[in-house]
């Protein structure tokens, strides 16, 4: 008996020991990992509307870059034939979401601009840099007041050989805004962004409602654009 209660400390000791220790793994284990759950709960919607962008815009960028390889459109191009271009391009007409479509010479935008107002600055910039071989991303612009995607891109006889055109197809804005389906808006809200060098983040298109702080920019497949999640109520509480 004297031996038994003799034992006891030692027991009570390593039950304590053996509770700090079990606190110790929840505390720097689990609850972390309980937390991190939580959050990856918290932005799972932001990763499916992120894909569902992704496809579009990727679609959109392979029916562009069809176009633009079309050996008929380039023959355009090196023969200066605005007609035969025209021609071209209006095959292709049945792109969905298509508003516009243009073959332009080096310099020619710049020079219509002085009477042509669709000819924005955003978009002479945009033009200017593919005249420089340097394709722009996708970008939004208004257009005679309305909200569009414009897609430029060089048009070269070779891989390395100088830019003989550029393409220039205005798309309407849900062609791609389309992809922000929110079922329930309790789930929060989501915007695609555009950031263009230092020009300031604007909103394109929004869907749901937030009114959470908390804001996580993800990227997109057009670097441009980034989609900005904010947790709705059903995950606040």
């Amino acid at each position: 008996m004297n031996n038994a209660r003799a034992l006891l400390p030692g027991l009570y000791w390593g039950l304590a020991g053996m509770l700090v220790a079990g606190l110790a793994v929840w505390l720097t284990l689990v609850i972390p990992l309980q937390r991190e759950q939580r959050n990856l709960q918290t932005y799972f919607p932001a990763f499916g509307l992120v894909i569902a962008l992704d496809q579009q815009i990727a679609r959109l960028v392979s029916e562009v870059d069809t176009v633009a390889r079309h050996p008929a459109l380039l023959a355009a191009a090196k023969a200066a034939d605005a007609r035969q271009a025209r021609q071209v391009l209006d095959d292709f007409s049945y792109l969905e979401g298509l508003v516009s479509s243009r073959l332009l010479t080096p310099g020619q935008a710049r020079r219509e601009s002085l009477h042509d107002r669709s000819l924005s600055p955003p978009l002479l910039d945009m033009i200017g840099r593919a005249e420089r071989g340097v394709p722009p991303n996708l970008e939004a612009h208004p257009t005679n007041g309305q909200l569009h995607i414009h897609s430029v891109t060089p048009i070269r006889g070779s891989a390395t050989g100088p830019v003989q055109a550029v393409l220039l197809m205005t798309f309407e804005l849900q062609r791609v805004s389309a992809a922000l389906k929110i079922d329930m808006p309790e789930i929060g809200k989501a915007s695609l962004v555009q950031g263009v060098f230092d020009d300031p983040q604007a909103v394109l298109a929004s869907a749901g409602e937030s009114d959470s702080p908390a804001i996580t920019p993800i990227g997109t497949f057009n670097d441009a654009w980034s989609l900005h999640f904010q947790p709705g109520s059903i995950f606040q509480r």
